[in-house]
């Protein structure tokens, strides 16, 4: 079946991006062949800061997240491709559409990796997906790094370089082996502030992600090697000098190898392995489903950061009485908030398909309005104008969300 007839969910997304067809290897992980998928990708603004966060529905985690666990073949084999089989990185060396691409078929399965240990599908998502962006964070740091010191040294670097440094298998082990640690090293600093995860599980989960690294291909399953700090920045700093020094032999860095070039990868020092600590505004992350014909898997995620600007339609204010206001006001700053998550329980923002409105071109979102209360409106997606238009509020049981309750 063609995938574009199995995408609902993607295809409408405001600020969704079409990859040509002569373009769509982007769609496959890297060193398998040529892609043939046609879909509607969301990018994230390059305008922010912050990290797209995925908006989890709890009800169909679980089995969308233990169904992705059960596809070993189908849904990215990381023993043979490795880590870059679940998402992976498009140099701007080679391509205009660069950036990370992170498939949801890839982020369910990462996740089936900590559902049980965290017993929580939304918290599984959230690891699988900053896990995977601190590998990739480093694959889109070396790419940077090697266009500085091509304008540095005047000579052909990178593309020299990678290709005569990739694999029979289709990889550089060296940069994976530094991309897997980063991950690594993400996983081993997990903080109980950021996860609500005490020690037991943060040490567990990061036992897990080593088992894993280790039945992965050649330079994947060395990256705890270059865990610890000082290695890790070595690991980095000598790739970089081998990188040129193959790619541009005559060049001066290359006769140069005291040189300290990790400084030329755009991570902070003191967070190679945190996606927190690493400012992506200039590499586009896209998010694509891939995921097969079940409802309970492509839908579970939708990815979005903010809803800047909400209207009211006609009559909507009349139904927000003056006890609710401050509550609705509240409501639309934290929907605004490009940095609080919102499947948050006091907003417990989601979809909402019985209202969608396909000939219209809009599809219907719910909110709650106020902590302690069972108030929720009704928000439209103008899909072709990318409006926000808030059009029903009213007690949750009258809006139909409990209507199976007894």
């Amino acid at each position: 079946m063609n995938i574009t007839n199995l995408i609902t969910s993607i295809k409408t997304i405001n600020g969704a991006v079409i990859i040509p067809t002569n373009d769509s290897w982007h769609y496959t992980p890297p060193n398998i062949g040529l892609g043939s998928l046609q879909t509607n990708l969301y990018k994230q603004p390059l305008n922010t800061n912050s990290i797209v966060r995925p908006i989890i529905d709890n009800e169909e985690a679980w089995y969308a997240i233990q169904d992705a666990s059960d596809h070993q073949q189908e849904w990215g084999n990381e023993e043979k491709l490795g880590t870059d089989a679940l998402a992976w990185y498009a140099s701007f060396h080679k391509t205009n559409y660069w950036g990370i691409y992170v498939p949801y078929t890839g982020l369910l399965k990462f996740a089936s990796n900590f559902l049980g240990i965290t017993q929580n599908p939304d918290l599984a998502i959230q690891l699988a997906w900053d896990g995977l962006l601190a590998h990739e964070s480093i694959h889109f740091g070396v790419d940077v790094a090697g266009a500085q010191l091509e304008i540095i040294s005047n000579s052909p670097i990178y593309l020299n370089g990678t290709n005569i440094l990739r694999s029979p298998q289709g990889h550089i082990p060296d940069e994976e082996q530094i991309a897997e640690a980063a991950m690594l090293r993400f996983f081993k600093s997990l903080s109980l502030k950021n996860y609500n995860l005490d020690s037991s599980l943060r040490e567990e989960l990061f036992e897990r992600m080593v088992q894993k690294s280790s039945y992965k291909p050649s330079g994947y399953r060395d990256g705890m090697k270059c865990v610890p700090g000082k290695i890790f920045k070595k690991h980095l700093n000598s790739y970089l000098f081998n990188l040129c020094h193959v790619g541009s032999p005559s060049s001066f860095i290359s006769t140069n190898s005291f040189l300290e070039l990790s400084g030329l990868v755009p991570l902070k020092s003191s967070g190679f392995y945190s996606p927190s600590s690493v400012n992506f505004s200039e590499c586009p992350i896209y998010v694509f489903d891939d995921s097969p014909t079940k409802k309970a898997v492509s839908n579970v995620i939708h990815f979005i950061t903010q809803i800047s600007h909400i209207e009211e339609s006609p009559g909507f204010m009349e139904k927000v009485v003056p006890k609710y206001l401050k509550q609705w006001v509240h409501t639309k700053e934290l929907l605004g908030n490009p940095t609080y998550p919102k499947n948050k329980d006091n907003l417990d923002f989601k979809r909402w398909e019985d209202e969608d409105c396909p000939e219209n071109n809009t599809r219907a979102w719910s909110v709650r309005v106020g902590k302690k209360t069972n108030m929720r409106a009704h928000i439209d997606e103008h899909i072709s104008t990318k409006r926000w238009v808030a059009r029903k509020f009213d007690n949750a049981d009258k809006m139909g969300h409990h209507k199976n309750r007894k």
